[in-house]
């Protein structure tokens, strides 16, 4: 991070730092991260520079804003169950396994009369619930990408978008792979819905 008449700072980021980063700064599409982070984000992130060659970095500021709009809440969520995990009931994502996590960890303090003991019990239980908030930004990291590309209420927008991707063989890829994804659950909708429709008239 640089800021005006001072060194830079620099921060090793996890998952959640990451997303942290993109939500809290106010131009995310100018923050220069580290390359070493573009595999977190790499059809977004890792797409920059193809965006900026291109002329569009206005268009990736545009969708990378959009696409961090529509996780805000999500995010609020993670971060107020990252510091406040009471309200198990409203963890985010994956809410059964946060619950056993967090069990596990009261369960592990109560357990042991042995001071040391109890100090080694409580840093695995913290490093383990560490582990299942990073398993679920990278979540929220795979759905802002998700986002980024196909939740565009603008046509023409969206052709823009697609048009420049093709221009590329990894975002043309990701667009191919994403579209079977679609049309799949579309498909298995279809087919549940027609079996509804079959039993309900029978």
């Amino acid at each position: 991070m640089v800021d005006k008449g001072r060194p830079p700072t620099y921060f090793t980021l996890t998952p959640f730092g990451l997303l942290l980063a993109l939500a809290v700064v106010q131009d995310p599409s100018t923050f220069e991260f580290d390359p070493k982070y573009n595999n977190m984000l790499p059809y977004v992130l890792g797409k920059k520079e193809f965006f900026k060659e291109h002329g569009q970095i206005d268009l990736f500021k545009k969708r990378l804003e959009a696409a961090l709009l529509r996780e805000c809440s999500l995010l609020g969520d993670l971060l107020n169950n990252l510091f406040t995990p009471s309200p198990v009931e409203n963890l985010p994502l994956d809410p059964h396994k946060t619950f056993k996590v967090i069990k596990s960890f009261f369960q592990q303090i109560s357990e042991t009369d042995n001071p040391f003991q109890k100090t080694v019990e409580l840093e695995k239980a913290i490093k383990e619930i560490e582990v299942a908030s990073d398993e679920s930004c990278k979540a929220v990291l795979d759905r802002l990408q998700y986002n980024f590309y196909f939740t565009i209420d603008d046509p023409d927008e969206a052709s823009k978008l697609w048009s420049l991707c093709k221009k590329d063989s990894e975002l043309k890829a990701y667009i191919q792979q994403q579209m079977a994804h679609l049309e799949e659950k579309c498909r298995l909708m279809l087919d549940n819905i027609r079996a509804w429709q079959k039993f309900m008239q029978s």
